[in-house]
């Protein structure tokens, strides 16, 4: 075998096959080790559910070609590596294979590979009680949605809290003082996303215990500073403005007025001042009046440029400090909501019992950072020995600290078998352009470059440098110009990064195409223009022999994807995309959303019209539309539908209104024959309408406030064999690979940021650092600002260019690229700069050609290769419990009373949530605040639950470090069956409880050996089974 680092890292540009390396990598450490279950003590950490998909996939589907007898097809390559680098013999891998899998399989929840967030969810989830969480919270992925509920909670308390009725009542006055709108909801809805970012939250921090007076008094010092800066100001000016008068100077003797109206709008009390204009940047060096006045005039213009100079600079240096403290006041208010808004938002959480998931990062961070051997990782720490992680530019700051001392504790330990741990690292950060949610590159590049977190001296770096997705013309052009565009980076990390990252091998013969096309400067419609360009490409690739669903068009904005979807569709050119895919798109889905509207909202015409319009077209109505209009809008709801018996005969609205909600979403669809075909949007649309059934608030009033903000982005997954072009943004193509890719609209303004925020110094008491809005101004706020500006343009630069390269990478075959012409000189600030540049450095460009080819568009002779999965379309099913012909019973017993069945239930639930000894109090905590209106209840719980925990022959069950299922299913041949509680012990011997509130009986017996089979059938062998009964606070186990 050969020796390899424990820490290696794999620096994989596009293309490069790094999933390749990292699956082979996960291969290695399995098969090389003699235990087939090695790969339990293996945790594998990606970022997207779909790469945790493909990831397992690789490693399961290559370790059944590994373990089968032969190769039908090819001998599989990654074999040949194996075979390489672990000395093993194909035999060997063959028998290692085999029984991998079927360990694997037979606990495949202990095959780990995750996403991060599922990682930490795990971490929280085990350690609840340490950190203070309810045991059974539930996890909110719209952070945005709950953020935006506590700002609209905080408003609602105005005009109950004084306090904060003054201070929102005055920031609405000073935005209209401003000319804003006086809405305040959008403001503070913004700054209040910073509560999401990790990037801003340890600023943030620092917020947490100041009191609102003392905003309040630091926004008094503010003001007072800003009426001295502004009197300052306007003294400075109105001296040299009299100084004007006073010699008897007049606007005509200043170059184009310039100078003299300067100072004269700054004695007037205007500040709005450009201090970008010639004259004072050659304040000293050319005249300030034109060539036509008089010598005298010139002479006492020329005398009195010291002294302009000297007040200039003094204005432009004050005028910048007010224009610090006008931002610092801009953003004082909504950034002393902060921590307002972050009290109604744990009010939300408590109330809701939920933790959104984007403080699984600090939750975990707080509890771990003052930790040499955080106690949060003792238990993992010991289960993981081998760590892979994907896509590391991607990872924050804190996810990364937060591994860390479980990776350092693995890399320092010496394993039984298999050496010390080891890390397999792998990142691009030329594709890091997720800074947006905490993605930082500059991590990935001190990590291989300098930086080394662990106590192990060594390690690895790995360039994967060959490039297996592009054909040769694409590789070679990206390689060429991305060098170039190296040589325009500020930052020398980011300029080395560029250069070595570009520097990929051809692993595919030629016959690709690269096209950069710009659109003429006398284009008088853009928008049309590049969806022509984009429409007659796609015409052409078709008649090349390309398909539809070959083709990807990506865009940098959401908004013109949208607008190129909608063009490709009024051309009858099929697309798939984010907008087509939302669940709102669907007609038969809006029809039941209108009828729940219609159910609270009886008088509304305007859904009635919805409703009607829906009905016209979709039933073999005679009668005209406006006639069926005009005939059916004045009915009641129940009027309506009566009237309309012939179509919807069995439809009664008023048993509609009565149903619980899922069941009368189901009656419509039933009774409006809604599911008389396949419809993914239906289908999909019943899920979200159950899953939230599930939550506390179930009426359709709730539904309905749900469904208004989830509708614009709950959507269908697409299908890969639908013949239709994908339209889609950069950010989402990231990791994607397409035969064709056109990039339109390639001429983004690489330094320009949209409402970006920055925390400055300030030397206030108490306050060391605001928040502010970040622009090209802040360099003139002293030097800080200068450095601000300076650093944040060094990472607009990079994180915009990096987009650009996930653009340019995508392409297998073709890649065409579409800009407008831009006038350039350097350095390029934008991205038609940067083609432009390039062409004229390799001496290609030419005065009014608009199209420059690298190699040449090859027709495909019998179309592209593909795996074609011919999906089954089904139908949404409607199951009505009348349908069911089920008799429902108690728990156990039909004759079972009310409350025992109820004692029953939380006592299933209550012993579902503990695994150890340590869970018990916590659970029975938040039991005890659920029946705190039921104390003998919630007593007799305590007791029955204590009994059971502490009871001799099941406590070591409750402390032992075993692998614990509550209530899990296990899928049979004949059913599904879900023991109470499983302890997997080692050597694969499971214990099984069942718990039962009635009196024995041969049906519970035969119901646990019924477990025992399944299990047994598993490959488990079977070491006891207990039935554990309650009477009242009394047990009693029996032992089988």
């Amino acid at each position: 075998m050969n020796n390899t680092n424990s820490f290696v890292i794999y620096n994989a540009s596009a293309g490069s096959g790094k999933t390749f390396a990292l699956v082979k990598s996960y291969l290695l450490k399995i098969l090389n080790h003699p235990s087939p279950d090695h790969y339990k003590h293996l945790l594998a950490i990606t970022f997207t559910n779909k790469a945790v998909a493909e990831m397992k996939s690789r490693i399961v589907d290559t370790l059944v070609l590994f373990a089968s007898e032969s190769h039908e097809n090819e001998r599989p390559k990654m074999l040949d590596h194996i075979i390489s680098e672990s000395n093993l013999s194909e035999k060997e891998i063959r028998s290692r294979s085999k029984s991998i899998l079927k360990h694997l399989l037979h606990h495949y929840a202990q095959f780990s590979v995750e996403t991060i967030d599922h990682f930490n969810h795990r971490l929280i989830r085990t350690f609840a009680r340490d950190l203070k969480l309810s045991h059974n919270f539930e996890v909110s992925l719209e952070v945005k949605d709950l953020i935006y509920q506590a700002v609209d909670q905080l408003i609602d308390l105005a005009g109950e809290d004084p306090e904060i009725t003054e201070f929102l009542v005055a920031f609405a006055l000073q935005k209209t003082d401003d000319d804003r709108s006086w809405d305040i909801a959008f403001d503070l809805r913004k700054t209040a996303m910073l509560l999401a970012n990790e990037n801003d939250v340890k600023h943030l921090s620092a917020f947490r215990d100041k009191p609102l007076n003392a905003f309040v008094s630091l926004q008094k010092k503010l003001k007072k500073k800003k009426k001295q800066l502004e009197d300052e100001i306007q003294q400075s000016g109105a001296r040299i403005y009299n100084r004007f008068k006073v010699a008897g100077l007049e606007s005509s003797h200043f170059y184009r007025k310039q100078a003299y109206v300067f100072f004269q709008n700054i004695s007037n009390g205007d500040f709005d001042l450009n201090f970008d204009t010639q004259w004072q940047k050659s304040l000293s060096e050319k005249p300030l009046y034109p060539a036509r006045v008089k010598d005298e005039i010139a002479q006492l213009i020329d005398a009195m440029v010291p002294e302009i100079e000297q007040a200039f600079l003094a204005i432009k240096q004050t005028r910048g400090q007010l224009a610090l403290v006008d931002n610092l006041l801009r953003n004082l208010v909504p950034l002393a909501t902060i921590q307002m808004v972050n009290k109604e938002l744990e009010k939300i959480k408590i109330s809701e019992n939920i933790l959104p998931i984007s403080e699984f990062n600090a939750i975990i961070h707080q509890e771990i950072k003052n930790q040499p051997a955080p106690f949060i990782y003792e238990r993992l720490g010991d289960r993981y020995r081998d760590f892979f992680i994907d896509e590391f530019q991607d990872t924050s700051e804190l996810q990364w600290k937060n591994l860390i001392p479980l990776i350092d504790n693995a890399l320092s330990q010496q394993f039984q078998g298999s050496g010390t741990g080891s890390l397999f690292l792998v990142g691009d950060a030329k594709q890091s352009i997720y800074r947006w949610r905490g993605g930082l590159p500059e991590q990935f590049i001190k990590l291989y470059s300098r930086e080394h977190p662990f106590s192990i001296d060594l390690k690895e770096i790995k360039t994967l440098d060959s490039n297996y997705r592009s054909r040769q013309e694409i590789v070679e052009f990206n390689n060429e110009f991305f060098t170039y565009v190296a040589n325009h980076f500020s930052n020398e990390d980011h300029r080395q990064l560029y250069i070595e990252g570009n520097e990929q091998q051809v692993k595919h013969e030629s016959g690709g195409h690269v096209c950069i096309e710009f659109l003429p400067e006398e284009t008088k419609d853009l928008n049309l223009e590049f969806n022509e360009r984009i429409y007659f490409l796609i015409q052409g690739a078709l008649e090349d022999g390309y398909k539809l669903n070959d083709i990807c068009v990506l865009t940098r904005k959401k908004k013109e994807g949208v607008a190129i979807s909608e063009f490709l569709l009024e051309k009858q050119i099929g697309v798939v995309s984010e907008e087509t895919l939302l669940i709102s798109n669907s007609v038969e889905v809006n029809a039941v959303v209108h009828l729940l509207e219609l159910s609270i909202k009886p008088n509304n015409d305007e859904i009635k019209i919805e409703l009607l319009a829906y009905l016209y077209e979709h039933f073999p109505i005679e009668e005209t539309k406006h006639a069926f209009f005009k005939l059916h809008l004045p009915l009641s709801p129940a009027e309506l539908f009566a009237s309309l018996k012939e179509h919807l005969p069995a439809f009664n609205f008023e048993k509609f209104r009565q149903l619980p909600l899922y069941e009368s979403c189901e009656y419509a669809v039933e009774e409006f024959g809604l599911n008389n075909g396949p419809n993914a949007f239906l289908l999909s649309f019943m899920e979200l309408v159950h899953n939230f059934s599930l939550t506390k608030e179930t009426g359709v009033a709730s539904f309905l406030q749900f469904w208004a903000m989830e509708k614009e982005r709950a959507s269908i997954a697409a299908n890969e064999n639908t013949n239709a072009v994908k339209v889609m943004t950069i950010h989402k193509a990231k990791g994607l690979e397409f035969p064709m890719v056109i990039f339109p609209y390639a001429d983004l303004d690489v330094y320009k940021e949209i409402d970006g925020t920055a925390w400055y110094p300030v030397e206030e008491e108490d306050f060391g650092e605001l928040l502010i809005q970040y622009n090209k101004d802040v360099a003139n706020y002293g030097v800080f600002g200068e450095q601000l500006v300076e650093d944040r343009r060094s990472i607009l630069q990079l994180d915009n260019l990096n987009l650009l390269y996930v653009a340019m990478t995508r392409a297998e075959h073709r890649l065409y690229v579409l800009s407008k012409f831009v006038s350039f000189k350097e350095p390029p600030t934008n991205f038609a700069h940067y083609f432009e540049g390039f062409l004229q450095e390799t001496g290609q460009w030419e005065e009014g050609k608009n199209v420059y080819e690298f190699g040449a568009p090859v027709p495909l002779i019998n179309g592209l290769k593909k795996e074609t999965i011919i999906p089954n379309p089904i139908s949404y099913l409607v199951s009505s419990p009348e349908a069911h012909q089920i008799k429902f019973v108690g728990a156990h017993y039909e004759s079972a009373d009310p409350e025992s069945v109820r004692f029953g239930n939380l006592l299933h639930e209550a012993m579902a949530a503990i695994e150890k000894l340590i869970d018990v109090d916590p659970v029975l905590e938040d039991f005890a605040s659920q029946l705190k209106h039921d104390p003998v209840v919630q007593n007799k719980l305590e007791q029955t639950v204590r009994a059971i925990v502490d009871h001799r022959d099941l406590l070591p069950l409750f402390m032992e470090e075993d692998l614990v299922f509550n209530e899990r299913e296990i899928i049979t041949p004949d059913a599904i069956v879900r023991p109470d509680r499983i302890n997997i012990h080692s050597g694969d011997q499971v214990t099984i409880i069942d718990y039962k509130t009635g009196t024995p009986s041969e049906d519970h017996e035969h119901q646990i050996n019924g477990y025992a089979m399944a299990l047994s059938a598993m490959g488990y062998e079977v070491k006891n089974r207990f039935l554990v009964y309650s009477y009242g606070e009394e047990i009693s186990i029996n032992k089988l």
